[in-house]
């Protein structure tokens, strides 16, 4: 999961299909409204990472879950079904979205 938390920092989430393990980072700020940022987060065997314009602002490694991070369950991109109902929807404009496997 990507998204900003109350300080308007960025953060990037990944857990187990089970919701029941997380590995997180924060870093990076949304400091003006109505400006675009470039953000791209990544995860790769373990390894987390936040860019905020083309600058690492956040990176960690250990957040293996193993073969549980390959499961068939839903990504979503702007929407977090488990939030509060009037939190559910990102607020703002998501331009060029890319999940890819490398």
């Amino acid at each position: 999961m990507f998204r900003i938390i109350e300080t308007n920092q960025l953060r990037f989430e990944v857990r187990n299909s089970g919701n029941t393990d997380m590995s997180a980072i924060n870093g990076g700020s949304i400091s003006n409204i109505n400006q675009w940022y470039h953000v791209r987060a990544e995860w790769n065997n373990g390894s987390m990472s936040l860019y905020q314009n083309g600058v690492l602002v956040a990176n960690t490694t250990g957040a293996d879950f193993g073969s549980d991070t390959a499961n068939t369950n839903n990504i979503y991109a702007g929407y977090l079904p488990s939030a509060p109902t009037d939190q559910k929807w990102f607020r703002g404009r998501i331009d060029e979205l890319q999940i890819g496997n490398s």
